[in-house]
């Protein structure tokens, strides 16, 4: 009886201490497994959060760089367009006074002719009028010595 006892107490420990130690071995591999599988899930977490999140920098960077592209190139062509334009005002304003001043100098040429043909017209006149005057007074004079000389000769007779 005792000995069966015994016996019957150690089979009992045994089975009470194998079944302790699985139950260990079981809690262990499943705190084992959880704690991978957690650390697995927060790592994926933390590489998918860092991917997005230099994904969005990324798009963020290209877009403000292409933003910053886009403006400099609209100013580039504003001050272009506006250049040109300013250039295109001030040939045509150049060839306004070079036209303006060209005229000025035609009417003013034609003015000059104008005088001078006119002081000519008026020289040859007076000389014209100086000739007949004196052709005037020659014959008045020659007629007076005529009849003077016709005087004297009636006279003489």
């Amino acid at each position: 009886i005792t000995h069966d006892k015994i016996t019957h107490d150690k089979i009992t420990h045994d089975k009470i201490t194998h079944d302790k130690i699985t139950h260990d071995k079981i809690t262990y591999d499943k705190i084992t497994h959880d704690k991978i599988s957690h650390d697995k899930i927060t790592h994926d977490n933390i590489t998918h959060n860092k991917i997005t999140h230099d994904k969005i920098t990324h798009d963020k960077i290209t877009h403000d760089k292409i933003t910053h592209d886009k403006i400099t190139h609209d100013k580039i062509t504003h001050d272009k367009i506006t250049h040109n334009k300013i250039t295109h005002d001030k040939i045509t304003h150049d060839k306004i006074t070079h036209d303006k001043i060209t005229h000025d100098k035609i009417t003013h040429d034609k003015i000059t002719h104008d005088k001078i043909t006119h002081d000519k017209i008026t020289h040859n006149k007076i000389t014209h009028d100086k000739i007949t005057h004196d052709k005037i007074t020659h014959d008045k004079i020659t007629h007076d010595k005529i009849t003077h000389d016709k005087i004297t000769h009636d006279k003489i007779t």
